[in-house]
């Protein structure tokens, strides 16, 4: 099974095979798949615009890459073992309407084997220095497994400036789940091991492997015979390439033990796609993945379309189709709304908007008159949405912004500095809301400590009828205060909503059922309440895309 996993490919071919030149006269020889399927080539002979050539990188190791077609470059990055052997199919299928290259990383396929450069983040310039001698301004890349993480660490390291469009397939953020996690966090990361040693020694000394140690159902997926490609693939693969454990796991420990998420939330502003299945246990961890990256499309296959780890391979028509689609497909024009000083492109509602400095920054400044000012303990509250808005059409996707607040000189008692974020605002008085209470983050009373952030949605879910019915569950703590800017950053997927407060890794409160459902859509704006001098700068706004 573990065979099948590492997917037989490998390490080393003879020294006398040459480079630069059509795939049969590199490997020597010509190759016929076992398995005739319509469409795709039978002998490799069949395919003589595949090309195997090689670079050699800044610390001297010889690369190998395979290549066909023509068109926009889009570039494969393979898995932990992979390389350019198993990716013959799809080689063919997109080489009708891309340029398609795959690199095989040092150790693994056809590439060189040395004792030095084992890191993710090697890789990840091998990657950059691929791009640099194939004279890539732009282009697409697609990273299958470690080859996501490869892309993770090239993002990480040198931003997306290079990258139109990105793919990852099916690869958990962190394969190592930390002891101290809690289960939604396992699950979101993707971790499935807790023992990085013990996972390195069976993939590579062939030590015995339990679920406790790594997720098995990628080798039972890949044993079973039940796609045609992917026995083509394999088949080819096997017949020309070998694996060498040790050199294979240079990397591993390194791949295991890192941890992708802060990248996934703030580094990735490109279109993204990902790629996972039903018979993947990674499919939670690209879910969150997809939640998390603004505008990005999730694919999930079924088990009918070999929806497993290794998706790409056993359905390649599909996949090079959704693949081609995504590529294809105009970028969407996210609404970057960076408005501070374009007064007139808010809708007001029961507030006044101006100009303003506020610690030194150009900002908006949003005020209620004092008339409207309620005491929630005393009155029956009317309809609050006391906002500046832009009457955009948002559903889901990311909003950011910065808001600070300060109490008006005549703010009654119950003022907290409310100020917050409201979103989904169809105009007629519905719409959803967190926000802020600064004051209460240093309140003597533990109960008000605990309700710093507060969500609601009008008209009918309002903080108090929410706190009555599930008490604690749309409210939390934060470090909050008066009179500092306080970044805001909701995420909105469906009937979920989590905000991050100050670019903290993790979400300050998240909310699992949006009382006014996944199909509201509307306008975004900042909401204030009683007593409240509130100023906002840089909101911005991306819709996912749909």
């Amino acid at each position: 099974m573990l065979r099948q996993l590492m997917l037989g490919l490998g390490l080393a071919l003879a020294t006398s095979t040459t480079f630069a030149a059509p795939a049969p006269q590199v490997l020597g020889k010509d190759y016929t798949f076992p398995n005739r399927i319509e469409g795709l080539p039978h002998k490799l002979s069949d395919f003589p615009g595949l090309q195997i050539s090689r670079f050699t990188t800044s610390d001297g190791v010889e690369l190998t890459y395979w290549e066909a077609g023509q068109g926009k470059p889009l570039v494969f990055i393979p898995g932990w073992s992979g390389n350019g052997a198993q990716y013959v199919n799809l080689l063919y299928l997109l080489s009708q309407n891309h340029h398609v290259y795959v690199l095989d990383p040092r150790n693994q396929g056809l590439s060189q084997r040395v004792e030095h450069g084992g890191r993710i983040s090697r890789f990840a310039m091998d990657l950059k220095e691929f791009g640099a001698h194939l004279g890539l301004e732009k282009a697409d890349y697609a990273g299958w497994s470690m080859g996501a993480a490869v892309l993770w660490s090239y993002i990480d390291l040198f931003g997306t400036g290079g990258i139109n469009k990105v793919v990852f397939v099916d690869e958990p953020i962190s394969i190592y789940a930390h002891q101290d996690w809690s289960e939604r966090e396992r699950l979101e990361a993707g971790g499935t091991t807790t023992s990085p040693e013990r996972m390195v020694a069976g993939f590579t000394q062939g030590a015995p492997l339990n679920r406790l140690i790594t997720d098995l159902l990628p080798m039972q997926r890949a044993a079973l015979k039940d796609s045609p490609y992917f026995a083509n693939s394999e088949a080819f693969a096997n017949a020309f390439v070998k694996n060498d454990p040790q050199a294979l796991g240079r990397v591993l420990f390194d791949h295991i033990t890192n941890d992708w998420r802060d990248v996934i939330r703030h580094r990735i502003d490109v279109p993204a796609a990902i790629f996972s299945g039903e018979k993947s246990n990674n499919l939670p961890s690209q879910r969150w993945m997809h939640q998390t990256i603004a505008g990005s499309k999730l694919f999930v296959y079924t088990e009918a379309e070999q929806g497993d780890h290794f998706l790409m391979f056993k359905n390649p028509r599909k996949f090079a189709a959704d693949l081609h689609a995504f590529l294809a497909e105009a970028s969407p024009r996210p609404t970057n709304a960076r408005r501070e000083d374009v007064i007139d492109s808010y809708r007001l509602s029961g507030v006044q908007l101006r100009s303003s400095t506020y610690l030194g920054s150009p900002a908006l400044e949003l005020r209620m008159p004092s008339s409207a000012y309620q005491d929630p303990t005393k009155e029956e509250l009317s309809d609050r949405d006391f906002m500046a808005w832009l009457p955009v059409d948002f559903r889901d996707g990311t909003i950011e912004v910065e808001v600070a607040s300060d109490l008006a000189p005549d703010a009654p008692d119950y003022a907290r500095g409310f100020i917050g974020l409201s979103f989904r605002i169809d105009g007629q008085g519905r719409f959803e809301s967190v926000y802020l209470r600064p004051t209460n983050s240093t309140a003597e009373d533990p109960a008000r400590r605990k309700r710093a952030v507060q969500y609601v949605a009008y008209p009918d879910h309002r903080f108090n009828r929410l706190r009555a019915e599930a008490p604690g569950k749309y409210e939390t703590g934060a470090d909050l205060s008066l009179g500092r800017w306080i970044h805001m950053k909701l995420i909105v997927a469906g009937s979920q909503a989590r905000l991050y407060l100050d670019r903290k890794p993790e979400p300050a409160l998240v909310i699992d059922d949006l009382k006014l459902g996944p199909a509201q859509h509307g306008g975004v704006g900042v909401w204030l309440e009683s007593g409240t001098i509130a100023h906002f700068r840089n909101l911005q706004i991306t819709p996912a895309h749909r």
